[in-house]
């Protein structure tokens, strides 16, 4: 909560440095021991190429984490300096490429060394040992000083909404009632991290990568009858795949790994 009470990210900026430097360290050696492993064992025999019954887990969360960066796009770019904001298109579409690379290579090598037995969050497969434990500390230091900046957009519309005079006093209450509502979400939900993540991206992050970029061109940009077909062939295909997996997402839950 003192964290998320902060009203301005920069003072952050140090402690985020290093709790990426601190991420990037762990996340560098769990990949070298999911190769090392991969390389003595060979590829888990219960892998398969598609698994009919629960892909469109893999459709929401790559959805969510989409998500989650166009969230951050524009309330950290009008936070930036002015001198900085020209940077901000690069800088999003080369983090988003550094995002794609890490998941295809921990979500392959994760499944390729445990296959169906793969844990949500790789961590807990790692071996008892030194490494397990400080790669554990290294990626809660990194989540607890990163938080902060996840809760930023949703504080920040929130704060637009419902608050228009935006008093000190009421802006730290309800960002404290927001850290206390996700704990007791993360609580309540944990056995069930890799459902819950597909369900918001199958409700919240589908509409937001294909149908509202869709609608917003056609009613501020001319429109063509190609720019018209392919705005409305995105609306049909996010709103049908919205609906199919979450139906599926929803069925299939209870029967998490994690």
């Amino acid at each position: 909560i003192p964290l998320a009470l902060l009203s301005h990210l920069e003072k952050l900026a140090p402690i985020l440095i290093l709790a990426t430097v601190f991420c990037g360290m762990a996340w560098v050696g769990i990949l070298i021991q999911l190769l090392v492993k991969l390389a003595e064992d060979g590829v888990d025999p219960s892998c398969v190429g598609f698994n009919p019954h629960s892909y469109t887990l893999v459709v929401g969360a790559s959805v969510f984490s989409y998500e989650g960066s166009a969230a951050l796009a524009l309330p950290v770019h009008k936070a930036a300096r002015i001198d900085l904001q020209t940077r901000a298109p690069a800088l999003y579409v080369g983090t988003v490429a550094v995002i794609v690379v890490l998941y295809t290579a921990f979500a392959g090598a994760g499944y390729f060394v445990y296959g169906e037995h793969v844990p949500v969050i790789i961590i807990q497969a790692l071996p008892s040992g030194w490494f397990a434990v400080t790669a554990r500390l290294l990626y809660t230091f990194m989540v607890y000083f990163t938080f902060p900046f996840q809760l930023f957009p949703a504080s920040t519309i929130l704060m637009a909404r419902f608050m228009r005079d935006q008093q000190t006093a009421k802006v730290m209450v309800m960002r404290g009632l927001l850290v206390i509502l996700l704990g007791a979400a993360a609580i309540v939900l944990a056995g069930a991290l890799d459902h819950l993540t597909a369900l918001i991206g199958s409700i919240l992050g589908i509409p937001l990568c294909f149908v509202f970029p869709a609608l917003i061109h056609m009613n501020l940009m001319p429109q063509t009858l190609l720019t018209l077909v392919r705005n409305g062939f995105l609306i049909v295909m996010g709103v049908i795949t919205m609906i199919f997996t979450t139906v599926v997402t929803i069925r299939t839950w209870g029967q998490s790994q994690s």
